[in-house]
Formats: C-alpha cells, sequence, structure tokens
C-alpha cells in the first residue's frame, strides 16, 4: 500500500462535511483540493490512486455540496472543477492503446468504469448543475474578443466536465429499466434540462463567435441522442400516432408468436415405455444400402439427430465480437424535451455547426488529433430526424449539398485505406468506416426524399445532387467496393447489414437514373510504353499561313487591338497573365521566350486584352534592349511590335520536332529477329484516365455477378429472423437481381443458402420473410431442374461459383484436360528443346533456326512469334542473326557474319586513310549504304563514335551577316577547348596571333552584349586527339625528375576510369581530374605537363564553366588501361605503319574537333 493513500484519506477527511442544509469546509480545504489534484496528477500505471478516490466516493460526499455552497469564491471555483474534470475523465482516454487484454487490467479497466457509472448517479440531481450554470453564462455574456484567457478556459471545464458526465456507459443490467422508464442517462439530460445548460450548449453550437467550443458543443449532442433513434423521438407527441399503436401491436404479436413456437417445441409430458424396441426407419440409408437399424425408444426415433454429438465449430477469435448497440425508449417527458431540443438545434445551429467543424476537421486533416466520427454522426441523425418530421429542405441545406456528398465520400475511402495500412487499429477504422457508411445512406435517403417535397428549388437540388452522384465513378466503385470486401476480422454484421442497404438503394438509384441513355465517367486503360518505330517520325506539321494570309487577317483585327491599347483594360486582377512563372525551375531569364510564345498564342486566339496585358508586364520584368518595346512605347509602337509578333510563324519553331542530325548515329538499332527477344522492353504499362462513355445499367448489374457479393448476402440472410425487415429485404432484392435479372440461379447454389430457406419453409409465413421465401420457391425450383442433368451438383453446393462456374454447373463442364488455345503442353516443350539442341549442333544447317524448327514441330498451329516467345521462356536464347541464309540476310538487312569480317578487315586496311569510309563503301555498292555500314561499325564496336571515321570538313568561311550570337559562341567554344601554349610556336608569331585573337574576342562581345537575346550556354565539343606513344613517353621524360608524384597520381586516374563499369550518360561530359595534393595541383598548371595531358586526350576545362579537366567519355576501359601503361612506363608493342614522322619539328599534339564546324578566325580577320 502506498504511503500517498493514507495522505488522500487524511486529505478527504480534513476537506469539511455536509449537514443535509449547508457544507462546512476547513480553512484548509482549498489547499486540500490542489492536493488532490497534484496526487491524481502523478497516479501510477494501474490507477491506484484514482481508484481509492472513488471507492472514497469524495465527488458523491464532498465535492458537488462544496461546488454549490461555495461557488461564489473563485478560488474554490477552479478547484472544485478542474477536480471534478479529473476525476470524471473517460476511462478509455486513461488507456491510450485501447481497452487492456489481461486479466489483471481488464478487471482495472472494469472497476474504473463502476465507480464512473457511481460518478454519473451524483450529477442527476439540477442543483448540482445550477452552480455551472451561472459559472458558463457569467463567461459567455462576456464578448469573446474581450475575455479573458482565464475565463475561456473555465467555459471549456464546464463544457468538458458535461461531456464526462454524458459519455459514461450505461449499465442495463443493473439499472433495470423498462423501456418508458427514466434512466441514469435520461435523468442526467432531465437535470441539464431544468437547469438551463442545454440552452447554453445551444447557444455555443449557433453562434460563429464560439467557434472554439464546437467540437466540445458536438460531443455534447452526440452523447446525448446516444440512447436515441431519430425515428422515436420524430414519432414523439402529445398523442400516440397509429403507426406506434400499429408497431407496438406488431411486438406484440411477435412476443407471443415466439411463446408458442417455444411451447410446442417441448415434447408433451408422458409416461416412459418400458419396452425401448428395435426400429427400421424406412427411407434412411445406414452406412450400407440398406436402412438404418434404430436401437432407441420410439421417442427418440421420431427426432433423431445425427449432429448430437458432433462437436460445435468453434467460433474463430479473429472474428469481431458483435456489439449490441443500446437504443432503448426513454421516459415520454424525456423524449419530448430531446425533440423539441433537436428542432431547435435544425432551426438555429444544425447549418453552422457543420460548417465551422467541417473547416476545422479539415484543416487538420493531416493530423489525427479529432476524429470526424462525431460530425459524421450528427450528420446522420439529424437529418434522419428531418426527414422523418417532414424534410425541411432550408434546415439541412449544409449536408444537402454536392460538398458534403464528397467529403463524406473521401472519409469512406480514408478509413478503408487505414484498415489496410493501419492493420492494428483495424477495428476502430472499421467502426469509423461505419459511421461514415450511416451517413452515406442517410444523404442518399434524403436525396429520395427531395423528389417528393412539391418545390421547385427542391426539385432542382434533386436533380443535381442526382446528376452528380450517379456520374461520378467513385460514388459507384466505393459501393461496390465495400460489398466485395466485407471481412469478419475487424467488421460486424451490422456494418454488413448496412452495406447491403446502402448498396441496394444506390442501385436503385441508378436503375432509375439510367432508364434513358446517359453519359456516365468511366475508367479508360491506355497501353503505354509500347514499341517505338525505328525511325523516329515526325509529327505532321500545322499548315501554316502564308504572309499574304496573315496580313489580310491583321487589318481585320488591328482596329480592334488599335482600341484596346488606347483605352484602360478591363481585366480583373485574377485574369491578367503573369509574364513568368516563380514556381518554375527555369530562371526567369529563360521563361522569355516561354511568354513571348503566350504573347503570340494571344494574339492567334483574337484575346488582344490579354495579350497587351501580358506584353506590357513583360516589358516590366525584360526591360533590356526592348525585346517587349520601350519603357515609354506609345500605342502606336506597341501596335506595329504586335504586328511583328503575330506575323511570325511561331509555331514551326515550338519544340515538336524530332532531331535526326548526328544524333541517330550513335544509338543501338534493334534488327531482324532481335526485336522478338526484347519483350520485356516492349511491355506495355495500363494507364487509367476518365473519359465519358454511354452507360447502361445492365453493364452496372453484371457486376454483382460475384461470389463475394453472394457470399456477403448470405451471412445477412443467416439471422433471418433477427435481422431488421429492411435489411432482410435488402439481401434478397441484390439476390434476386442475380439469379433473375442477370439469369445466373447457379450462383445462389450453396448449401447454406439452401439451408435458410428450408428454415423458412418450416416456419408460418409472415411479412418478415415473405420475400425470402418468394426467393427460395424460386432457386429451389430451378437447382431442382438442373440436378437431373449434373450428378456432381451436390458436391457443388460446398463452393461459392462465379460466372463461369456456374454456367458450367447449367450447360456442362469444360474439359479440364484439354489445353487452352496458345498453352504448351509438356511434350511440345520438351520438342522445341530438343529440336532447338538439335540445331544448334548442327552447324552445316543453312536455314533460319525460327523457321527450321517450325518446320520440324509437330503443332503446325504455331507461329513464329509463340516459338519466339516460348524459347525466351525456357531460356533457350540464341544471338540473333545466328544461321541466316543469305538471301534472307540481304531481304531483312542483316549482316551475315563474312560480311563482318570483310567489313573488320577493309577498316583495318584504310583506318589511316582521309577517305576511309569513302573506300568502304566502294567494296559495299549495290550492297549497303552509307548509314548501315557505320551502324554496323558502332555496333561491332569498331569505332566508339562516328566522327572516327566521317571525313573531315573543310573550314567554311563565316558570313558577316551571321548573328553575333552563333559567332561569339563558337570563338568562344574555340578558344576554351584548345589550350595554348607559347612553345608550339615562335615567340613574334604567338605574339601577333595572340593580339589579333583578344581583338577579335572583344569586338565579338561587343557584339553579344548589343544582342537582344542572351547567349546560350556553351556546349563541350567532342575532341579527339590521336594517341602518338612516342611523342607521350618523350614529354614525360623530360617532367619526370620533377613531377614523378604527379605522374604517379594521374596512371591512378586512369586505372580508376578504366575500373569504372557504369555506361555514360549522353550529357555527360566526362571524368574531371581532382588534384588533392600540393604537387599535383602544380602540375596541373605547368605547361609541360598540360602538354602530356593533351597528348593523352583528356579535354582541357571549359572557361567561366569548369574549373578541372577531364577524362573524356569516347574513351573506353581497354584505351585507359593503354594509357596507364604507358605512364607508368611499361614496354608496349606499337605498330608503326602508317605513322609519319617529321624531322627537325618539335613534336606537337594534333587537336581535331569532331563535329567539324571549326571557323577560320584568320579569314574573318583579314
Amino acid at each position: 500500500m502506498s504511503i500517498l493513500l493514507a495522505d488522500i484519506d487524511a486529505t478527504c477527511a480534513a476537506l469539511g462535511y455536509y449537514d443535509n442544509e449547508r457544507y462546512l469546509a476547513e480553512p484548509d480545504a482549498l489547499q486540500g483540493l490542489r492536493h488532490l489534484i497534484w496526487i491524481l496528477r502523478r497516479d501510477l500505471e494501474n490507477h491506484e490512486y484514482r481508484r481509492h478516490l472513488g471507492h472514497a466516493k469524495v465527488l458523491q460526499t464532498d465535492l458537488v455540496h462544496m461546488l454549490h455552497d461555495y461557488v461564489h469564491d473563485p478560488e474554490y471555483t477552479d478547484a472544485l472543477v478542474r477536480l471534478m474534470v479529473i476525476l470524471t475523465n473517460p476511462t478509455l482516454l486513461l488507456y491510450r492503446e485501447g481497452p487492456p487484454k489481461d486479466f489483471h487490467s481488464r478487471k482495472v479497466f472494469m472497476e474504473l468504469i463502476e465507480i464512473s457509472q457511481g460518478y454519473k448517479s451524483a450529477f442527476t440531481q439540477d442543483k448540482v448543475w445550477v452552480p455551472l450554470y451561472g459559472i458558463m453564462k457569467k463567461g459567455l455574456e462576456i464578448d469573446w474578443a474581450i475575455r479573458s484567457e482565464e475565463q475561456s478556459l473555465m467555459i471549456e471545464r464546464v463544457l468538458v466536465l458535461i461531456r464526462n458526465v454524458l459519455q459514461v456507459p450505461a449499465n442495463p443490467e443493473a439499472e433495470c429499466r423498462a423501456d418508458n422508464d427514466a434512466s441514469l442517462h435520461d435523468q442526467v439530460i432531465w437535470a441539464l434540462h431544468q437547469s438551463g445548460l442545454m440552452d447554453l450548449v445551444l447557444f455555443v453550437v449557433s453562434s460563429p463567435d464560439e467557434h472554439q467550443f464546437h467540437l466540445h458543443g458536438l460531443e455534447i449532442l452526440c452523447l446525448l441522442y446516444r440512447e436515441q433513434t431519430a425515428e422515436s423521438l420524430a414519432d414523439a407527441s402529445l398523442q400516440r400516432s397509429i403507426a406506434e399503436k400499429q408497431r407496438d401491436e406488431q411486438e406484440l404479436l411477435a412476443a407471443r408468436r415466439r411463446e408458442r413456437q417455444r411451447l410446442q417445441s417441448k415434447p408433451p409430458t408422458m409416461r416412459h415405455s418400458r419396452f425401448g424396441g428395435t426400429y427400421v426407419i424406412r427411407n434412411m440409408k445406414s452406412v450400407s444400402d440398406r436402412d438404418i437399424i434404430c436401437h432407441q425408444p420410439l421417442e427418440r426415433v421420431m427426432s433423431i439427430d445425427f449432429d448430437r454429438e458432433k462437436n460445435q465449430q468453434k467460433r474463430s477469435f479473429r472474428h469481431v465480437k458483435e456489439e449490441v448497440e443500446l437504443t432503448r425508449r426513454s421516459a415520454f417527458s424525456v423524449r419530448l424535451c430531446l425533440r423539441e431540443f433537436c428542432i431547435e438545434i435544425l432551426r438555429s445551429a444544425y447549418n453552422t455547426l457543420v460548417r465551422q467543424v467541417r473547416r476545422v476537421l479539415e484543416r487538420n486533416a493531416g493530423t489525427d488529433n479529432h476524429d470526424d466520427s462525431y460530425l459524421l454522426w450528427a450528420i446522420r441523425f439529424f437529418m434522419e430526424f428531418n426527414r422523418l418530421s417532414g424534410m425541411q429542405l432550408e434546415l439541412v441545406s449544409e449536408s444537402l449539398s454536392v460538398q458534403c456528398f464528397h467529403w463524406v465520400l473521401t472519409r469512406m475511402q480514408h478509413d478503408m485505406d487505414m484498415i489496410i495500412s493501419d492493420k492494428k487499429q483495424a477495428r476502430v477504422w472499421a467502426k469509423r468506416l461505419h459511421v461514415a457508411l450511416q451517413t452515406f445512406r442517410e444523404l442518399l435517403l434524403s436525396l429520395l426524399a427531395l423528389q417528393k417535397v412539391k418545390d421547385d428549388r427542391a426539385l432542382a437540388l434533386f436533380d443535381m445532387l442526382l446528376n452528380n452522384v450517379c456520374y461520378v465513378l467513385e460514388y459507384r466503385e466505393t459501393i461496390l467496393h465495400l460489398l466485395m470486401n466485407y471481412n469478419e476480422a475487424h467488421s460486424t454484421k451490422a456494418y454488413l447489414r448496412d452495406v447491403i442497404e446502402t448498396a441496394n438503394i444506390f442501385i436503385k438509384m441508378m436503375d432509375k437514373f439510367c432508364k434513358d441513355t446517359v453519359l456516365l465517367q468511366e475508367k479508360k486503360r491506355t497501353k503505354k510504353g509500347g514499341r517505338k518505330s525505328k525511325a523516329n517520325k515526325k509529327p505532321e506539321p500545322k499548315p501554316q499561313l502564308t504572309e499574304e494570309e496573315l496580313s489580310n487577317k491583321w487589318a481585320e483585327i488591328a482596329g480592334e487591338i488599335s482600341v484596346t491599347l488606347t483605352n484602360e483594360l478591363q481585366l480583373a486582377e485574377e485574369d491578367q497573365p503573369l509574364p513568368f512563372d516563380a514556381t518554375s525551375e527555369k530562371s526567369i531569364d529563360d521563361q522569355k521566350e516561354d511568354c513571348m510564345l503566350r504573347l503570340h498564342r494571344f494574339l492567334r486566339d483574337q484575346l488582344f486584352e490579354k495579350a497587351v496585358s501580358l506584353l506590357r508586364a513583360a516589358r516590366e520584368v525584360w526591360p533590356e534592349n526592348d525585346a517587349f518595346g520601350a519603357m515609354s512605347a506609345a500605342p502606336e509602337d506597341e501596335l506595329l511590335l504586335l504586328r511583328e509578333i503575330y506575323m511570325h510563324n511561331i509555331e514551326s519553331a515550338l519544340p515538336t520536332e524530332i532531331e535526326n542530325g548526328d544524333n541517330t548515329a550513335n544509338a543501338q538499332f534493334i534488327e531482324g529477329e532481335e526485336e522478338d527477344y526484347d519483350d520485356e522492353e516492349n511491355e506495355e504499362y495500363p494507364e487509367e484516365s476518365l473519359v465519358e462513355r454511354p452507360f447502361k445499367f445492365e453493364d452496372f448489374a453484371k457486376r454483382l455477378l460475384n461470389p463475394k457479393i453472394v457470399r456477403a448476402c448470405t451471412l445477412v440472410l443467416t439471422d433471418w429472423n433477427h435481422i431488421p425487415t429492411k435489411s432482410l429485404k435488402a439481401a434478397v432484392t441484390i439476390l434476386h437481381r442475380i439469379a433473375v435479372a442477370c439469369s445466373c440461379p447457379a450462383m445462389l447454389y450453396h448449401a447454406k443458402l439452401l439451408r435458410i430457406f428450408q428454415q423458412v419453409f418450416n416456419v408460418e409465413r409472415d411479412a418478415h420473410h415473405e420475400e425470402l421465401r418468394r426467393l427460395g420457391i424460386y432457386v429451389v425450383r430451378k437447382f431442382v431442374e438442373v440436378a437431373p442433368k449434373n450428378p456432381k451438383i451436390y458436391a457443388e453446393l460446398l463452393f461459392w461459383k462465379n460466372v463461369k462456374e456456374a454456367n458450367e454447373l447449367e450447360g456442362g463442364y469444360l474439359d479440364a484436360y484439354e489445353p487452352a488455345k496458345g498453352v504448351w503442353t509438356e511434350e511440345q516443350e520438351d520438342q522445341l528443346r530438343m529440336l532447338f539442341e538439335e540445331n544448334q549442333r548442327n552447324p552445316e544447317t543453312d536455314k533460319d533456326v525460327i523457321d527450321w524448327i517450325l518446320e520440324h514441330l509437330n503443332e503446325k498451329t504455331r507461329t513464329r512469334r509463340m516459338v519466339l516467345k516460348k524459347m525466351k521462356e525456357m531460356g533457350l536464347v540464341f544471338k540473333a542473326p545466328t544461321k541466316r541464309t543469305t538471301a534472307g540476310a540481304a531481304n531483312k538487312k542483316l549482316w551475315s557474319t563474312e560480311e563482318d569480317e570483310e567489313l573488320q578487315s577493309l577498316y583495318d586496311e584504310h583506318r589511316l586513310e582521309d577517305d576511309c569510309l569513302q573506300r568502304i563503301i566502294n567494296e559495299f555498292v549495290d550492297r549497303r549504304t552509307k548509314r548501315q555500314i557505320i551502324q554496323r561499325l558502332l555496333q561491332l564496336h569498331i569505332i566508339a563514335d562516328k566522327s572516327e571515321i566521317m571525313p573531315k570538313k573543310k573550314p567554311k568561311r563565316k558570313s558577316k551577316k551571321t548573328s553575333a550570337n552563333s559567332e561569339g559562341s563558337d570563338i568562344e567554344g574555340e578558344y576554351m577547348e584548345e589550350p595554348q601554349f607559347g612553345e608550339l610556336q615562335s615567340p613574334s608569331v604567338a605574339k601577333a596571333s595572340k593580339k589579333k585573337k583578344k581583338d577579335k574576342l572583344k569586338k565579338n562581345k561587343n557584339k553579344l552584349a548589343a544582342t537582344a537575346k542572351p547567349a546560350k550556354p556553351v556546349k563541350r565539343k567532342i575532341v579527339r586527339t590521336p594517341l602518338d606513344v612516342g611523342t607521350v613517353k618523350a614529354l614525360i621524360a623530360e617532367v619526370a625528375d620533377k613531377y614523378q608524384e604527379a605522374i604517379d597520381w594521374l596512371k591512378e586516374c586512369l586505372d580508376d576510369a578504366a575500373e569504372d563499369t557504369e555506361e555514360p550518360s549522353e550529357e555527360d561530359d566526362g571524368v574531371p581530374l581532382v588534384p588533392l595534393q600540393e604537387i599535383a595541383r602544380e602540375a596541373m598548371e605547368n605547361t609541360d605537363f598540360q602538354k602530356i595531358i593533351v597528348a593523352l586526350g583528356i579535354q582541357p576545362p571549359l572557361l567561366g564553366t569548369e574549373s578541372y579537366w577531364r577524362i573524356p567519355v569516347y574513351l573506353n576501359s581497354a584505351d585507359l588501361k593503354f594509357r596507364a601503361k604507358i605512364v607508368a612506363g611499361e614496354e608496349i608493342d606499337i605498330d608503326m605503319e602508317g605513322v609519319e614522322e617529321e624531322e627537325g619539328a618539335d613534336t606537337e599534339t594534333a587537336v581535331e574537333v569532331a563535329s567539324g564546324d571549326e571557323s577560320d578566325d584568320d579569314d574573318d580577320d583579314d
């Protein structure tokens, strides 16, 4: 026993005493209250202090009386309300992870609930609530803008205390209250009504200024009507209605019928027969073919049961237990009070409350701070009450809207997703889904009730909501998903009954809506990522207008544009186009061209106000070079500028064309039969999109032909004699649609469903199950018709059947051993493997592999593609082209082995010649084109890039009319790519050349500054350096003594780059050489060391954009390893044939630009 328990007893004894008239508090009672609060905040995990205070009944004997007599003392009031809120805190909130499962913790949990029920009995007197009414009224009289934080906190505590008292669960066994009698909950409600607190709650939920208390008010409303039904409240009146009388009579007759059946089930008492006897039961077979022999008394023989000694099937512990929903008929006065209060809420607070609470929930949608179940429950309850009380549209206009329908649908979808993702809390999410489903069902019922209201506004709203609900795809898919995905592990049968009822209502709506041909949303599956064509096809360009046509059109619109320029624009601020997108990844300068295209599009679409507005806004963003006109441009100047933009066919310059230049030469083409092996690359990915299509209800009804839906309806009908009539009729209606409307009664041939029909046939006819009886008669008759034709139908009763199996049940089974079309049998697979291995072992076979296999296959229906696909599945893949005839290879443009060898030898023979490609083309004349030869050289890895074999272009003299932008970029590229070394020229020539180039560069920079369009970033040109081993070794020998460590570092870099096996991308600029050591950095700045790097083929950095030299991407692993050996000084065998040496000249690296677009600067200077 904790030492604090004695402290609690002493503190409670020192609070004071009640003399049946007034509570007399001790002088230190206030400190005692605060001490109890301090103790409760430090309670143990087993809640020992809370349970001790509950058993001491300090709230019933001290606190409620002290609050009544010391309500005018602010300190006492604050301490008492705080202590009451802590003591009445909901038990579930004390266990964050849900109710405990172990025995001891469960016992503590039940003990705390019992204590809270004792607290609730103390609040059944109105004198307890009167002080709280005064406290709350005093705080609400102060305007919310000037209300202090303490006053707002006190209002919130009173609301939380009301919530805590109302949420205490009822205990019907302990109360022993019948219907129309006042239970403990009813007494608390009546006390709240008498004290006036319910009116204050109504004021809070109806005032938009008190939005911070709306969630507390919503909880209180839900707890007030927790044990009520909207139907019982709507029927409550001073006189009993005819419907209520009829309902009571039916309940009485049902009770008498159940009692009579119970008495009839008991056999009458009779004298025991001394003669047991042995009897033969006719038409009941024993284990043999004879009739069964029974050695029992006669009364037992008449009621023989073979299931008596069987063990009852155990219920899975994973199935959720059915929770009994407590609904009772309260005392008449309480029902009248709640009915009037419900009407007041609908008139003054409902729309405001729904709007404000939805706003709060949507603002906190990403968090789990708030549960939307209370709002969904309130929408369902008050809308049902309004529908049963006369359906006044203006009272529930906030929830009868497209937005509310969509919000409820999203909550249902969110709960379904959380059931799958949060499996530990699946049952909690299933409860929330059940509440959301009930709300959606009530929305549908209220929607149907609108058409009965004789009001044009109501009928217009009905048409709009019906069109939206039936048109949008998500509503149909959600209903079907709920029908087909019921899981007993986390959902109750009550939830399943509500699903069946909701689905039946929705299907009826769809049937009525689709009487005529309508267009509804449907998912369209498009296939994406199919095989690309070998040649990139250019899209057909739009027909461009001629200059004469544009001039004529401009003459027609010029007057209107002139008026727009001179007058003030009437565009709204939100409609004015923005010149650039601040959220785009592009910079503002890069969006200049996009702005010009948009301006051109506005002019062509005759949106003149937007065009003028965009022009003037763009002028402020890009004022340089007057690209959009001068800042002080007159309307006449703007008109000329707009005409110039309009007259250009800018669409032709849009990036829709496919570039087919030099890039296509580097592509790896798949030729011949190799296409058939790349099925994975040809895989088509489905892409869903929403389209409008003509909708027929018959197509939607066919989706009900699912065994999961039949099983769900059967589970509902299992309790056919206990479930509500509307649930039974809904399940029967769905099964009737499957059996009769869709002509598929065989799906209902199941033992469980036939057993239900048997039970219905054996009881008296009643309106409750009359429709189920009629369905059973129809299904049994169909079953009896099919049974003689199919003797296996009795075994089929044990299984749920889909459409195919149901059709086979009636029309005959397909041969299970007959392979389907296109399926390979085991013998056919063995033959295919044998033929392939035989073909590969026979090198003399000069016929196509697939043709040869097709010729020798026994199955002659196989196609070439089917054989190729099956060979790939079996792993029988060969490298195409293999074993092809010369004629077949020529026809399909395939290279034979002889042609590959000839191409290799020709390249080796002429590779040092300037016209190497032309010599090879001459040898393959009339056989191969130039493009095919280059592609084959790339495929065989004879060359790394087509520039290695393409002839060098002669330098072209640049025209003086060439734009300064392109000229400047070429010159910059020239000076960036090729490093200049002073030793390569004589001092005078080098100085003159340097000065000439500096002047040239300065001149071009001035031209670049004057252009309107900024220069595009310079791209690295492909530079290839022929490798001269002798030159490299000579250069290394000159610097070996000084930079030996740098040379070793260079070798390591080349080895590391050679080991990199990743394929470089198209935008890869190569591997940078990053010198980290001081000696390496010094060497990289040395002119002699740079000569070595250039001779090895390493690219210099781009001026202004790069800092490091780079190993180019065209050097493969073998090239890099070869260069690393040269740097290391290893002996290498070199074929010196074709290498020309210039005597008396310095060794110089020849740098060739692969693009061949170099310009002759000297000619320009001349």
